[in-house]
């Protein structure tokens, strides 16, 4: 199975972060991103009441969540942030689909 990462659909993607300011993965996700090059984009979740129903409605419930395209996960995934960064690199979710929300 392939994921949109793998083909290499997002390589000028956006990743959208969304967090809190409290939220010592979040800032780690945004540094790792800034260092890498990957564009993003942050949401603060305590001010933007449509974000927060929207990351709801993902069923992810670690921050940061991240989204880019169709590939949503939680928690600090630097694989992913590393992944956009190097779109030709295989995509670290390969063969694990399960790991895709």
């Amino acid at each position: 199975m392939t994921t949109p990462l793998d083909e290499g659909r997002l390589m000028a993607a956006v990743l959208t972060i969304y967090g809190r300011s409290d939220c010592r993965g979040c800032d780690a996700l945004v540094r790792r991103a800034i260092r890498r090059g990957v564009p993003y984009r942050y949401v603060d979740l305590e001010r933007d009441a449509g974000a927060r129903a929207h990351v709801r409605t993902l069923g992810l419930d670690e921050l940061p969540v991240g989204e880019v395209g169709e590939v949503r996960f939680s928690g600090v995934r630097y694989d992913l942030v590393d992944a956009l960064a190097h779109p030709a690199t295989p995509h670290p979710l390969h063969g694990h689909p399960s790991d895709l929300h």
